[in-house]
């Protein structure tokens, strides 16, 4: 009986991974970066990225990660952190275009960075 019930459980709770799998592939955040980054690829200017992440985040959608050689990189992805440590970023990386990304927007999308936000 006790084992019966194990193999239930264990088919619930796979059941209820696949179906959490399959709602993170449907929302498609890993399809909506790669057009992001598709299309900042094109622009003629090397960009930086300023991600904000909601308090509801998921950490399995995560939207940073750069290429190896950062510094040569045409997109840099970056953490928000506030205004004072994105001014660290922005002065650093003071001949890219920055932008904003909401990740948990219903759509996310680029806008303009604003350093005073």
């Amino acid at each position: 009986m006790l084992v019966r019930c194990s193999m239930i459980l264990s088919a619930l709770m796979l059941a209820t991974y696949c179906v959490q799998l399959s709602r993170a592939k449907s929302q498609g955040w890993h399809v909506q970066r790669a057009h992001i980054l598709k299309h900042l690829a094109r622009q003629p200017d090397r960009s930086l990225v300023i991600v904000h992440y909601g308090k509801q985040h998921s950490p399995h959608d995560e939207w940073i990660y750069n290429e190896a050689d950062i510094d040569r990189a045409k997109v840099v992805w970056a953490r928000d952190m506030g205004p004072s440590r994105n001014r660290e970023l922005l002065e650093y990386y003071h001949d890219r275009s920055v932008w904003l990304l909401e990740a948990d927007a219903a759509e996310p999308g680029l806008v303009p960075y604003a350093a005073d936000r």
